[in-house]
């Protein structure tokens, strides 16, 4: 029993081993291998007992001396056989644990991944309401930006149409200053000597006085010993050069004006000339074309017009007879043409007073007779009353 109780042992810590090995491996390599496991463990425990049976066969009295051990083998195959089923179910209850921890560790994960999922659509509608925001304001400042964009412009086209028509009114009224000062030369040369003197004098005198009032004021300056007379000329030579550059700043005035006067005159002219010169180039280019299509005209053979004229003219005579009259006229072609049109108005006057019956009658009878019978060719040109005037009176016969 002592060698049966070591062997158990020995069977448990085996056991045990290939439990370890058994968890350690993966799920779906686990049921082979604890077939495996049993079957090995079978084979050895069937390969002693073999070995056992053989023994005995050999002798009889090994046979009774090893019956002892072979019993207790036996009876330790027979505890492993009945304690394996507990073996397995406790692996299966590891097992279990052990996917039941995996399990509750795939829903945490699926749980955090679902708390990130709404935390990323959170931010995702939040950036969309914020994108939807920036680009309402975007339009707006847009908007807003054209709206000004468009206020300025029209302002400063306003100004600049202003400037334009007070140019225009400045010019106007530069003109007539001249205009004016040359009248008014001419009235001075045209007035009587007298008069021409009274105003010169009047002139003069009113120089005078003012020449006179300053001196006035130099000589009351110098009475009240204020002013010496170096202090007097140096005033009245200040004023000499105060009016010259009054004078000077004028004429660099009316410079600067008439310059520009003349710059807009010569941009005025060059446009102007290089419009005329455009012109000139439009004209002859269609001047060309002009030619091209005479010579063209001029081409064209003129055997081939008299033929379709002479084709036109029977054609019309033909017409004509059996509209008009069967003899022969001297008409032209333009007379019988007009007495066909009027031959046709008549006709057209006289269909009115038809009945709707009869008319109705007639049309069917002349779009069946349209389609079979002969039409007048298209390259004679015909007009269309001569072709009335045929279909009339190609209906009028057969009906």
């Amino acid at each position: 029993m002592d060698l049966c109780c070591v062997k158990v042992m020995l069977l448990f810590a085996l056991c045990a081993q290939e439990m370890r090995k058994f968890l350690a491996l993966p799920i779906d390599e686990k049921t082979t291998h604890a077939a495996r496991v049993t079957a090995k463990l079978k084979n050895e425990l069937v390969g002693e007992v073999e070995d056992e049976a053989e023994e005995e066969k050999k002798g009889g009295n090994e046979k009774m001396t090893n019956l002892k051990p072979i019993k207790s083998r036996t009876s330790g195959f027979i505890f492993f056989s009945s304690s394996f089923p507990q073996l397995s179910v406790m692996t299966k209850r590891s097992e279990i644990l052990r996917m039941d921890e995996a399990i509750a560790k795939e829903e945490k994960l699926l749980k955090h991944l679902e708390r990130s999922i709404e935390r990323d659509n959170v931010r995702f509608e939040e950036f969309l309401r914020e994108n939807e925001k920036k680009s309402v304001e975007a339009r707006t400042l847009y908007e807003q930006e054209a709206r000004s964009t468009q206020e300025k412009n029209n302002e400063i086209r306003r100004l600049t149409a202003e400037i334009l028509t007070i140019k225009s009114e400045l010019a106007s009224f530069e003109e007539i200053l001249v205009d004016y000062k040359s009248y008014k030369d001419l009235l001075f040369k045209l007035s009587p000597p007298e008069w021409q003197e009274a105003q010169r004098s009047k002139v003069m005198s009113c120089k005078g006085t003012k020449e006179d009032q300053n001196r006035e004021l130099k000589d009351t300056a110098i009475r009240n010993g204020k002013l010496s007379p170096a202090h007097s000329d140096s005033l009245s030579s200040l004023n000499i050069s105060s009016q010259v550059e009054e004078t000077l700043e004028q004429l660099q005035q009316s410079l600067k004006t008439t310059k520009k006067n003349h710059e807009k005159d010569e941009k005025q002219i060059t446009m102007q000339i290089n419009e005329m010169k455009e012109r000139i180039e439009k004209e002859k280019a269609r001047g060309a074309r002009l030619e091209r299509k005479v010579l063209l005209h001029v081409s064209l053979n003129t055997q081939d017009q008299d033929v379709l004229l002479d084709a036109l003219s029977e054609k019309v005579a033909e017409v004509h007879r059996s509209c008009m009259d069967d003899r022969m006229t001297k008409l032209n072609t333009l007379e019988k043409l007009t007495n066909i049109e009027k031959r046709l108005s008549l006709l057209l006057q006289s269909l009115e007073s038809i009945p709707e019956e009869k008319l109705e009658l007639m049309k069917k009878i002349k779009d069946s007779e349209r389609r079979t019978r002969y039409c007048v060719p298209q390259w004679l040109n015909v007009p269309p009353s001569a072709h009335l005037a045929i279909e009339f009176f190609t209906c009028k016969k057969k009906t």
